[in-house]
């Protein structure tokens, strides 16, 4: 039965023209096929659609065990041509304590060793090879100098979501986005920073030297401390003036963290001030009440009510 299936697959191939998609009726045996890893069977019941089933197949990397990358860049090396299909890469550090025995249940402390994803030359060596990305993921990574160059020929990127991300100095992660003069949309969540001392001015006085990086999405996820990261997005690095829908989480409640650093809030003014054009505005507040904590974000949403924006206000108010 199976072979008489692809034979009519097959005939139907010859009424297949450009721009042909993938039957649905084929859409399940693929999913099991792609499941089991098995990519010969899942091409065997494309074959008539071969074309246009790989790069459904090859679009996204998901990455975080350097043994992905050693399988990837075998295939790619056999294959060089799956290269150009990859389009979304998202890669987990994994700058994490993990225990030496994954197996072990009694609840008892073992020794543990740090995973250092982007030192293995296998994930540099893959990450440079993929020049058609046009979405990158970046979570729960300490970048050096020298890992920098494993992004140098991502220049389609248009979606980049950086979550956790440490650069080496605020001048390297200026090069970083430099290599990436397509981005329209960047979402920041949680820490991103670099280390290293630099004049309070240093963020808003880089410049790029492909031009200013014009973005149409702005998405800002419990940055509230990272007044060096709103200087830098209000400086010459990025041109706000298209910028079409702008995203805010704002963590109210301190609590033992770091305070917010001073001036922080008046940058925010700033960034929303800048961004009066935007048509899409959300803000979503998780506040704790403290006498402590000022009600400032909840103040600015209405605030900001007048402007001609379509605004969403998420307010999460724990007692």
């Amino acid at each position: 039965m199976e072979k008489r299936s692809d034979k009519a697959h097959e005939n139907t191939a010859n009424e297949v023209g450009p721009g042909a998609s993938i039957p649905p009726e084929l859409f399940p045996q693929i999913i099991r096929n792609v499941t089991k890893k098995d990519l010969l069977a899942c091409s065997r019941v494309c074959r008539a659609w071969l074309g246009f089933a790989q790069p459904f197949i090859f679009r996204t990397l998901s990455l975080w065990l350097v043994s992905q990358c050693v399988r990837w860049n075998m295939k790619f090396d056999t294959y060089p041509r799956l290269l150009s299909m990859v389009e979304e890469v998202r890669l987990y550090g994994g700058n994490d304590y993990m225990p030496m025995d994954p197996e072990a249940s009694d609840g008892s402390e073992s020794e543990g060793y740090v995973i250092f994803l982007m030192r293995e030359p296998q994930v540099i060596r893959l990450l440079s090879r993929l020049t058609h990305i046009q979405f990158l993921s970046l979570d729960n990574i300490q970048l050096e100098p020298n890992q920098l160059l494993a992004f140098q020929n991502m220049t389609l990127v248009e979606v980049l979501d950086l979550s956790r991300v440490h650069f080496p100095s605020h001048r390297d992660a200026c090069r970083f986005l430099e290599k990436m003069p397509k981005i329209s949309a960047l979402s920041f969540d949680f820490c991103v920073d670099w280390v290293g001392v630099m004049a309070p001015d240093d963020p808003r006085n880089a410049n790029s030297s492909s031009g200013p990086i014009r973005l149409k999405a702005l998405t800002l996820c419990n940055v509230d401390v990272e007044a060096a990261l709103l200087s830098w997005l209000l400086g010459s690095f990025f041109d706000l003036s298209d910028l079409h829908t702008l995203k805010i989480m704002w963590k109210m409640h301190w609590g033992d963290n770091d305070p917010p650093k001073p001036g922080t809030y008046a940058l925010y003014e700033e960034l929303i001030s800048t961004c009066y054009h935007v048509k899409h505005l959300t803000l979503s507040v998780s506040h704790f009440v403290t006498p402590e904590n000022p009600d400032f974000f909840l103040g600015e949403s209405y605030r900001i009510r007048q402007c001609q924006s379509e605004i969403r206000v998420c307010p999460k108010t724990i007692l």
